[in-house]
């Protein structure tokens, strides 16, 4: 894929489908590095909610298109299917396990509860085809990347958003908070290059973030630790997430994660949690150890979806 970048691409896939209309996740076998053909069936989908659903940390996954499939983590066991009607993206969770959904066609954001199967929360984001999100773990506030370059933040991730814009950026996929609640989002400039942005706690305005290495602007970033990880680019049969170490406007690499990977993430979001890096891989789904990389310890597959272009994990458990 070109650096255009995951909005673009995934537009481009929003047009296909609207011309063609109508037109499991199994036990880990650490022998093979993939799952065995049991349990391969959804427990629960539009109706009663599993109670492994309510009561366990979940791995959420956006097929667009398709909806979004919720397994039991670190098992993968898929546990139901949530048709948002709509064209799901990118995905965040907050500390009390809600997540959220980007929905580009709908114009908004839709939170789920953990496990829960409808909305509890619809956020309007007009005009502005909503990407990627992130919720600051500290204030609550929901901040929102778009397909036209801009940011919203919602306080307290309700009402109406703040919206910010940098000039000569003209797309942003992703976004994410560090711990001190600052705001990043990556995405690309009127000219197709990389751009990194900021929006430092209680500023009013972005800034741009310099980095000294080669990135493409279709993929995803996640705080983690002390460092901004930035998916840099994803080739044949690997992909790399650079570890971008922050001072002031400027950032520099202190470390790259190789992930072997076997299907095309085609810029999909990949998440971090607790010492693992989850990624899509077309239909299925690799987890490694990060920061190491290399082999992946699991594969989820056998979901039978489109690609998947959005993950998150919604944690309960301490």
């Amino acid at each position: 894929m070109t650096p255009s970048g995951f909005g673009r691409f995934t537009l481009g896939l929003i047009v296909a489908a609207a011309m063609l209309t109508g037109c499991g996740v199994l036990p880990f076998d650490s022998a093979q590095g993939r799952l065995a053909q049991d349990d391969m069936q959804p427990t629960g989908s539009t109706g009663a909610v599993p109670q492994e659903a309510k009561s366990g940390n979940l791995l959420y996954l956006a097929a667009p298109g398709e909806g979004i499939s919720v397994l039991s983590y670190p098992r993968g066991k898929l546990l139901q299917t949530l048709d948002t009607y709509d064209w799901p993206e990118g995905l965040c969770s907050d500390r009390d396990g809600n997540v959220w959904v980007a929905l580009p066609l709908n114009l908004s954001v839709a939170e789920y509860a953990h496990g829960g199967s409808s909305p509890i929360a619809t956020l309007a984001d007009p005009r502005e085809e909503p990407l990627g999100c992130a919720v600051d773990p500290r204030s609550g506030n929901l901040a929102v990347a778009s397909a036209l370059g801009s940011i919203q933040v919602y306080s307290h991730a309700s009402g109406s958003a703040q919206s910010y814009k940098l000039s000569g950026v003209e797309m942003l996929n992703f976004c994410t908070y560090d711990d001190k609640g600052n705001l990043f989002a990556d995405g690309e400039s009127d000219s197709g290059t990389f751009e990194l942005i900021e929006l430092p706690k209680g500023s009013s305005s972005l800034r741009q973030i310099s980095i000294a290495a080669t990135i493409s602007g279709e993929y995803a970033i996640q705080w983690y630790g002390k460092d901004l990880a930035v998916q840099a680019s994803q080739g044949s049969g690997e992909a790399v997430i650079d570890r971008i170490r922050i001072n002031g406007s400027t950032g520099s690499v202190v470390g790259t994660t190789t992930l072997d990977i076997e299907g095309n993430p085609y810029g999909a979001q990949f998440t971090l949690f607790r010492g693992m890096v989850i990624l899509p891989e077309d239909e299925s789904v690799g987890v490694w150890n990060y920061p190491q990389g290399g082999d992946p310890i699991k594969t989820f597959a056998g979901l039978d979806k489109q690609p998947f272009l959005g993950a998150t994990v919604s944690a309960i458990e301490n």
